[in-house]
């Protein structure tokens, strides 16, 4: 498993989840072979991910809006692209 990073710029904020046994997930729609399909969440991950949701709600995005959203420049607030994206996300690994 794992996620391509063009299927995290795509995600929104109602697709992070949580299972009925309590594990983190997302919901990939039209993934890998156009299938619609959960993606569990490492247990490292669920404290930025739910950190990160917590502060889009706060920013007032709703259930439909990006999960990730540009923050600065002419693109503030709109999706975040790959490029951005992959950044962010090694930032955060490297951490």
């Amino acid at each position: 498993g794992g996620l391509r990073v063009s299927e995290l710029v795509n995600l929104r904020l109602s697709d992070i989840r949580w299972s009925e046994v309590g594990t983190l997930y997302v919901w990939l729609a039209d993934s890998k072979g156009n299938r619609s399909e959960p993606q569990a969440l490492p247990s490292w991950a669920n404290a930025a991910v739910l950190d990160h949701v917590e502060r889009r709600r706060e920013d007032g995005a709703g259930p439909g809006d990006p999960l990730f959203v540009s923050r600065y420049g002419a693109r503030a607030g709109k999706p975040v692209n790959v490029k951005t994206l992959y950044r962010r996300v090694v930032e955060v690994v490297e951490r």
